[in-house]
């Protein structure tokens, strides 16, 4: 009897459902596979084991709860950061960065709450949430040099200091304020305005001035002059000196100075999570407010003023009144996914739409923009939701092996999720993944568990067998 072999060209569906055992009609039958256990899958067809793990090092207190957060600037500079008890250690390299001793910043989160902290990066800054402490940033200076402050929330920017006023050509009794505001030079941001400052004149007679006058500000390439006008200050001018002179310039209430606004001061007002949005910084779901979301001005992160009327590079808010959903989303930990939508661009606030999506929640999850990618079976079959589901991980975002489709031995609320059309997918089984490391406590932050989202399912049944 002649022997009959069949070629398979590539695996690029990875592991596909059972419910789809006799479906040799679909495309994705002959590129699919019935088990891919540690591999991953790669986008050009092939496939590869994954990753091994290594013992680095023991955490400072096995007995107390630790977690694992990576922070990666860049391909070749990537790092390991331990959250532990009102403490952070460094890995870079395969070791623990040292000092004599390993290299430390102390922090106010107890082991208890490591699991729940919201982490965002963007080069160099890694801002940390948690709901029951302030917004902390963490910044590298060097591999044994971080800082750990408390946004304030303010323009980086400071105002102009020496504000003065007087009257230069002519004199009168009608009374005259200004204010003024710096603008950085590199960055663009304002600051606030200054104190007003009110001199007497008549400047509808032709000729009479009025001159402003106040101190430089370091790294200021501009100032912005306003002028009170009918209860409202306007603006009249700007220069990159250190005087103004009014001959009458009528203020335009159009274009006032913003107002400074910290939304996260005290117990019940600090975020659980947060993301970067369009050049922005959002954060949402507080104690007091866990269905709002707030979206700091464009291309500054730390400021949430706001002028009136609004200005369109400024922050707003949005409040959830129902489900919404997955695209675009800002995921809330504790209610369900919001779906801000920004039309063409998000510089204009007022083509900002909140649309409902689906209703699924994502409690306890670091939130991202994921995407739950699903084969042609059907989502309610035996664990066939979870094996024909993909749940694609941006690599940075993975330590050595971060990664379970079905497996039920993994309950940590840490997870996280980010999928970019470029990224590469990975698929990884196995319930019996981090038995080596005993009582080293949560070392692995990043494993990716969708056993939550099994048993929301009904697929609350374990795998009846244990596969490394």
């Amino acid at each position: 009897m002649a022997e009959l072999r069949t070629y398979q060209p590539s695996f690029t569906a990875g592991e596909l459902s059972p419910a789809l055992g006799a479906r040799v009609d679909l495309a994705k039958y002959a590129t699919g596979l019935r088990t891919a256990i540690n591999l991953f899958i790669h986008p050009h067809g092939g496939a590869s084991n994954r990753a091994g793990t290594e013992f680095i090092n023991e955490v400072k207190a096995s007995a107390n709860n630790a977690r694992l957060i990576p922070f990666q600037f860049n391909t070749e500079q990537s790092y390991i950061l331990e959250f532990g008890q009102a403490y952070i250690r460094f890995y870079r390299d395969g070791g623990v960065i040292l000092g004599g001793v390993p290299y430390e910043v102390g922090t106010f989160y107890l082991h208890t709450e490591v699991d729940d902290i919201v982490y965002i990066q963007e080069a160099d800054v890694m801002y940390l949430c948690h709901p029951e402490h302030p917004v902390l940033k963490l910044s590298r200076l060097a591999d044994n040099n971080w800082v750990l402050a408390v946004v304030t929330f303010a323009p980086s920017t400071v105002a102009p200091g020496g504000l003065a006023v007087s009257a230069l050509v002519g004199s009168g009794a009608t009374s005259y304020s200004y204010v003024v505001a710096a603008v950085d030079g590199e960055t663009g941001e304002e600051s606030l305005p200054t104190p007003p400052v009110t001199v007497s004149n008549d400047l509808t007679i032709n000729g009479n001035k009025n001159r402003i006058s106040w101190s430089a500000v370091a790294g200021a390439g501009r100032y912005i002059v306003y002028k009170h006008d009918n209860g409202v200050y306007g603006y009249i001018g700007g220069t990159q000196g250190l005087f103004f002179d009014d001959d009458n310039i009528v203020a335009d209430l159009a274009d006032t100075p913003q107002t400074g606004r910290n939304p996260f001061v005290g117990a019940g007002n600090y975020p659980r999570c947060g993301t970067f949005v369009e050049q922005r910084l959002a954060l949402a779901s507080t104690k007091n407010d866990p269905q709002a979301i707030w979206l700091s001005q464009s291309a500054n992160y730390e400021n949430f003023g706001y002028s009136q009327p609004s200005k369109a590079s400024e922050r707003c808010n949005i409040q959830d009144q129902g489900p919404a959903g997955q695209r675009g989303a800002i995921h809330a930990r504790s209610q369900r996914p919001h779906g801000p939508e920004f039309g063409r661009g998000m510089d204009c606030i007022g083509r900002l739409e909140l649309r409902r999506h689906h209703a699924f929640g994502h409690q306890d999850r670091q939130p991202g923009l994921s995407r739950l990618r699903q084969g042609a079976a059907d989502r309610c079959g035996k664990h066939g939701a979870v094996r024909a589901a993909k749940w694609w991980c941006r690599p940075r975002l993975l330590l050595s092996v971060l990664r379970c489709l079905c497996g039920q031995g993994f309950d940590h609320p840490g997870a996280a999720s980010v999928r970019e059309p470029d990224d590469q997918g990975m698929g990884i089984r196995s319930s019996a993944l981090l038995d080596r490391l005993g009582g080293l406590g949560r070392w692995f932050a990043g494993v990716v568990d969708l056993s939550e989202r099994a048993r929301r399912l009904g697929l609350d049944a374990p795998p009846k067998r244990t596969e490394r």
